[in-house]
């Protein structure tokens, strides 16, 4: 049997507004926490696999949450257990990096456990997009990443992007997408902002405290987009 596999990291810098997705600030834990979570992680992964008996495993995606916030005494031994487990080396092998707390260690250690694409999650290249959706990155540290990714790292890259904020321009959306598409990513995900029930930012809204997304616009500015990277040689 084949079968992909997903692992969750939990942990972030802060949790941004807009997220549905389960995490805690890492800066609430202690590096023994997070050595006890992963350590979870290791006996989740060794029910399921004594579960599913697969034969391989062509894809290991680990994501978040942030990965790239895993302590750095950590992260070699994590990624040891998972793949020393796995039937074969997978095929394609993701890990997600947030721009704030990527570094070259980070990506060195991915190049040397055979991690196949980087997936960055820039979501903006401008202040006030980032800051309303509780995004700790700041644009520099954003450029920062994409710099450090183009001299040191050597696989696949994926980059996030976040489109159709309140009071964003077709041409602002484009403007972040050209600057994404300069790093040459051989993927990029779009994702029209989305507010989800009992989020921060839903809450922000109801109370006026924060402008709600106009859906028409967000519309308009995915089928521009799509335009762009259909010209530039992307297939959807």
């Amino acid at each position: 049997m084949k079968t992909s596999l997903y692992i969750h990291i939990p942990v972030c810098t802060r949790k941004c507004l807009y997220c549905d997705f389960y995490s805690v600030p890492v800066a609430s834990l202690s590096e023994t926490a997070v050595r006890d979570l992963l350590d979870a992680e290791i006996r989740q992964l060794d029910f399921f696999l004594r579960l599913w008996r697969p034969e391989e495993i062509p894809t290991l995606y680990i994501g978040g949450g942030t990965p790239s916030l895993i302590p750095r005494p950590l992260r070699a031994d994590f990624l040891e257990k998972i793949l020393v487990r796995l039937p074969g080396n997978p095929q394609e092998f993701t890990v997600e990096a947030n721009p704030e707390s990527l570094d070259a260690g980070f990506l060195d250690l991915c190049a040397a456990f055979g991690v196949t694409r980087l997936s960055l999650g820039l979501q903006s290249l401008k202040a006030g997009f980032l800051e309303y959706s509780g995004r700790p990155a700041s644009p520099e540290d954003c450029r920062r990443a994409l710099a450090l990714v183009r001299q040191s790292w050597k696989g696949d890259l994926n980059l996030d992007l976040l489109y159709g904020f309140p009071g964003q321009s077709t041409g602002e959306a484009i403007e972040d997408a050209e600057e994404a598409l300069a790093a040459m990513p051989a993927h990029l995900s779009l994702y029209a902002l989305t507010v989800e029930e009992k989020t921060p930012l839903f809450h922000k809204i109801k109370r006026a405290e924060a402008l709600a997304v106009d859906e028409d616009e967000q519309e308009n500015t995915r089928e521009a987009l799509d335009r762009l990277l259909v010209g530039r040689g992307y297939e959807n």
